[in-house]
Formats: structure tokens, C-alpha cells, sequence
């Protein structure tokens, strides 16, 4: 009930359309419920007694009912769907914006797909909910309680046969609702597994056209189709039970009503009109119920999805903003006190442990170590993508957590393993570095990250278009645009993750010499090539998570044996290729 409340909290930020939306199904019911009465009225008073003018009062009474409740009703659906329409745009931005808040550490307790589901599937499920919840939710009560009142006001010897049916049709109801509840939690689960095949065979097409895994995919997507098949005819095979059985007390109530309705005539105890009034609205009333049965089956379906939404909104970011709003990077110097690092507070083993070295704004600092030594682990805690569980991390001998996110990120720039290109141009791209980007800057960006090499031969220059994430440029391309882009935030500190690993040794050595000619700014390269990391200062060896040697390439070179081994590895086969 906290998720439902939580979540439906956003449809009351446009309460005004609700409100309206509510008064006119009131008015709607109001006067399509004196329909009858004025029916019974009109046969019993006017038409057997060959009353004329009463005919004709009644009959232009009914017809203004009716023209009323058709203007309200109109006017509901107007209402209802701004509602509705504002609840979902609220819902969905809601969830996107602490997605967008999200450390690495809060991503990695959803899995992409479900995150996907719960901003779109979830959310549009919720607002469909509110949209045809609201009319039979307003017009169930007060159809119920006009309609007694009023069947009362014509005959209560056919009024009490309507109240004892009732509670039958509500039971039958809240069975129904108890059993399919908790099916929807496990439908929506179900729907996040087939997302997430569907996604990953996306991604992954060109691999797996490679590697004729398509009979494979396609077995792996049929099991998890067949498993959502599975529990969705099991939740509507419960759902579907709703319908007949409704409709078995309605015919039940109606046999009742006339058999009852037509002794009371026969013995001269209710007229024509009045039995023709009373069966209205007890055919109003439950076809009414009966949609509200159906609704709140759609409610049960959402309360799954309430929870689930909620979970995005509960989650709270474990990195927040430092104390300092002000602060900014000034020189770049980095250091890293007795650091250590995990990715879950239950794990074993830390990912870092015990990390320590310094490094002067403006030097160069090369990173290398085996796969899984934590390389990537140890940048990401200088932009706080994830927080230090041990030590600190200082930026400026100012420890990162007290930095305001926004200006340290701001002032460092970083090129990951993954690079990632947006849809659109190649300067759309570039500007993600800075909106305000002139073509001066652009073009020095680009000469110092070689993307001037290949510029020409793209169909529009730097207008081209990228394609979903870079798919018509290659790796080593997409690399150096992701470089240009992060030159051009003029960052303090310049992080590059294995992001030269697709150049050619060329073309590596002029953008390791043109990164190294940049004055006041520290470089960060992540590495396996001994090659890329002859530029630095110094070099800092990880082996499983721990610092195995920090000294200058050469020093390396002569007391530690990790350096050498990659040394020589890489030296004797560039002289067999000599």
C-alpha cells in the first residue's frame, strides 16, 4: 500500500483535472440514474392514465438527462485523459531522473532490461489504469447507493431482493482478486527475463552472426517466451473466470427479480413502470460492479507495478553531493591513502586493498596490471563513481566526497573501456565534451585525438551521422571521437581506460605525443601496451587488486618483475616481427 501510495502521489500533482474529471462522472450518474425513476414514472402515471401533458413533461425530463449525462461524459474523457497522460509523463520522468542519479553501485542491483520495463511498461500500465479506473470507481457508489435508494422509493419488496444479491457478486469478486494478485508480480518478472534476451540478442547481433549462435539464441528466447506464456495463461485463466461467473449472478438476480417483479404484478402489487424502474437499475448497478470487478483486476495487475516503480524511486543514491558546493579542481593533483575497494559491502574479498601512491598535476601516470587487477576499479573511485570503502581518495589534498558531483566530474574527463556515441552528428557527439564547443575548439580537439585522419573520408565531414552508438565507424574511430570529446571539457584531469587499445601503433604514438605536449593537465592511461605508457612519469603496477610497484618506467624496468615480464613479452615480439 506505501508503493501504491507512493507512486499514485504523482497523479495528485495535476489533482485539478482529477477533481473535474471526478464531479462530472458524479453528474453523469446522477442523471442517467433518473432515467428510470422518470421511465416508471411516465408508463405508470402518464401513459396509463393517458395523462398527456405529463408525457411530454417527462419525456423532454428524459431526454435532457440523457443529453446532460452525454455532455458530462464527453467532458470525463477529456479530463480523465489529461489526468491520466500528466500522471504518466510525471511517473516516467520521476524514474529517469534518479536513474539519472544513480551511482554505478544503485545500477547494479537492476538489471538494464528491468530498469527498461518499469520506466515504460510499468509506467504506461499504471497510467492505462488510471485512465478506466476512474469513471467506474466513481459511478459503482453512487450507482449502488442511488439505485437502492431510488428502488427502495418504487417497491422495497423488490428493493431487499437487490440488496441480498449484491454481497454474492462482491465476494465472488474479492476471491477472484486474492487468487490473481500475486501473479502479476511474477507476469511482470517474466516480462524483464524476455526483455532481457531480446536486448542482449540486439546488442550482441554481429557476434552472434559471427559465431552461428543463432539456433542457440533462438532456443534461449523460445524458453523464456514459452516460461512468459506459461504464466500468462496461468494469471488469465483466473482472470477469465471473472466474466462468466459475474454474468451467472447477474442472469440469476434477473430471473429472481422478474419472478418475484411478476407475483408483485400479478397481485396488483407494484404497476408496470414501477417493475420496469427497478429492473434498470439493478441491471445498471451490476453491470456497473461487474466493471469495477474487471478494474480492479487491472488495479492488482498495476499494484505489481506500483511496487516495482517504487523500488526505482525508493532507491536512494549511495554517492551524494559534497559539502562543498563551490568546490572545483584547481591543479590535479591526485593521491590515494591505504584505499581499499568492494563492489558489494558482503563480498570476501576487497577489488582494492591497501592502495597507495601520489601523483603532481601535470604528470603523466600509467596504469598496468592483468586482467581483474582492479585497473578500472581505481578511476572509477577518483570520479566517485563508486565510493572508497577504506582510506581516501584526494583530489587536490581535498578528500573527493567533500567535492560537489557536478564540478568534479565536471573537471575530469574520461574515456572508458565501453566507449558509447549518441544518434546524431559527429559534433553532436564532440559537444557532449561542451555544449558551447566554437569551431576552434573542435578543430583542436580533433588534431590532438587524430580524428582529423579520418574525417574526410566520412559522407558529411563532422556533420555525419554516428549511427546508434558509433555503428558506421570503426573501433579504433569510435576511440578517438570519445577522446576528442573528452578534450574538449579542458579537464584538470584526463583519464583514459584501455582507450587506445584499437589504434594502430602509429597512430598511438602521435596521440600519446600530442596528449603529452598539453601543459596543466594530468593524464591517467590505463594500458597493457608498455608502448602507450612511455610518456609517463610514473607507473603504477596492480596485481590482484594490490600495488605491486610505483616508480618510473625505467626504475620498473629494473627491480619489478610484473613490468619486465610485459616488457620483454612485448619487446621480443616486436623484434620477431622485426
Amino acid at each position: 500500500m506505501d508503493a501504491f501510495k507512493k507512486v499514485f502521489s504523482y497523479a495528485f500533482k495535476h489533482k485539478k483535472f482529477l477533481i473535474i474529471a471526478i464531479i462530472l462522472v458524479g453528474i453523469e450518474t446522477s442523471f442517467e440514474l433518473f432515467i428510470p425513476y422518470l421511465m416508471s414514472l411516465l408508463i405508470d402515471e402518464g401513459v396509463k392514465k393517458n395523462n398527456i401533458n405529463l408525457i411530454y413533461i417527462l419525456g423532454i425530463a428524459i431526454v435532457g438527462c440523457a443529453l446532460i449525462s452525454l455532455v458530462t461524459g464527453l467532458l470525463y474523457a477529456r479530463y480523465s485523459s489529461l489526468a491520466a497522460s500528466n500522471f504518466g509523463r510525471e511517473i516516467r520522468l520521476a524514474q529517469f531522473k534518479k536513474i539519472e542519479a544513480y551511482s554505478f553501485s544503485n545500477i547494479d542491483k537492476f538489471e538494464t532490461s528491468s530498469l527498461v520495463t518499469r520506466v515504460i511498461n510499468d509506467s504506461a500500465l499504471m497510467q492505462n489504469t488510471l485512465t478506466s479506473v476512474i469513471r467506474p470507481m466513481c459511478r459503482s457508489p453512487i450507482m449502488l447507493i442511488l439505485g437502492i435508494v431510488l428502488s427502495f422509493s418504487i417497491n422495497w419488496e423488490l428493493a431487499i431482493v437487490f440488496i441480498v444479491i449484491t454481497p454474492i457478486l462482491a465476494l465472488i469478486m474479492f476471491f477472484i482478486l486474492k487468487a490473481v494478485s500475486p501473479l502479476f508480480v511474477g507476469l511482470q518478472k517474466a516480462l524483464d527475463s524476455l526483455n532481457l534476451v531480446i536486448q542482449e540478442s540486439l546488442i550482441a547481433i554481429r557476434i552472434i552472426k559471427a559465431f552461428v549462435r543463432q539456433p542457440y539464441e533462438e532456443e534461449r528466447f523460445a524458453k523464456v517466451n514459452e516460461n512468459y506464456t506459461r504464466i500468462v495463461n496461468k494469471t488469465f485463466r483466473i482472470v477469465n473466470l471473472l466474466n462468466p461467473l459475474s454474468q451467472l449472478c447477474l442472469y440469476i438476480g434477473t430471473i429472481v427479480i422478474m419472478v418475484v417483479g411478476g407475483n408483485l404484478l400479478l397481485q396488483g402489487r407494484i404497476l408496470e413502470g414501477s417493475l420496469t424502474g427497478v429492473f434498470s437499475y439493478v441491471m445498471q448497478t451490476f453491470n456497473s460492479i461487474i466493471m469495477v470487478a474487471n478494474i480492479c483486476i487491472s488495479i492488482a495487475r498495476s499494484l505489481a507495478s506500483c511496487y516495482r516503480v517504487s523500488q526505482v524511486l525508493n532507491e536512494e543514491p549511495s554517492i551524494v553531493n559534497g559539502e562543498d558546493a563551490t568546490s572545483i579542481v584547481k591543479k590535479g593533483d591526485i593521491e590515494f591513502k591505504d584505499v581499499s575497494f568492494k563492489y558489494f559491502k558482503d563480498a570476501e574479498n576487497y577489488v582494492l586493498e591497501n592502495i597507495s601512491f601520489k601523483i603532481e598535476a601535470g604528470d603523466i601516470l600509467g596504469i598496468v596490471g592483468s586482467t581483474g587487477s582492479g585497473k578500472s576499479s581505481l578511476v572509477e573511485l577518483i570520479l566517485r563513481l563508486y565510493d572508497v570503502d577504506k582510506g581516501q581518495v584526494l583530489i587536490d589534498n581535498e578528500d573527493v566526497k567533500k567535492y560537489n558531483l557536478e564540478n568534479l566530474r565536471e573537471d575530469i574527463g574520461i574515456v572508458l573501456q565501453k566507449n558509447s556515441l549518441f544518434s546524431g552528428s559527429l559534433v553532436d557527439n564532440l559537444k557532449w565534451g561542451n555544449l558551447n564547443a566554437d569551431e576552434k575548439e573542435i578543430d583542436w580537439a580533433i588534431k590532438l585525438a587524430c580524428v582529423d585522419e579520418f574525417i574526410d573520408r566520412l559522407p558529411n565531414g563532422l556533420n555525419s551521422e554516428m549511427g546508434v552508438n558509433g555503428a558506421n565507424v570503426s573501433g579504433g574511430q569510435k576511440q578517438r571521437i570519445c577522446i576528442a570529446r573528452a578534450l574538449l571539457k579542458h579537464p584538470k584531469v584526463l583519464i583514459l581506460d584501455d582507450a587506445t587499445s584499437a589504434l594502430d601503433t602509429a597512430t598511438e604514438r602521435k596521440l600519446m605525443n600530442n596528449l603529452a605536449s598539453i601543459k596543466n593537465m594530468t593524464i591517467i592511461i590505463i594500458s597493457q601496451r608498455i608502448l602507450t605508457l612511455s610518456k609517463a612519469n610514473k607507473v603504477l603496477v596492480l596485481d590482484n587488486g594490490k600495488v605491486s610497484g610505483f616508480n618510473t618506467p625505467s626504475e620498473l624496468l629494473k627491480s619489478n618483475s610484473i613490468y619486465q615480464d610485459y616488457y620483454n613479452l612485448q619487446t621480443k615480439g616486436d623484434k620477431d616481427n622485426g
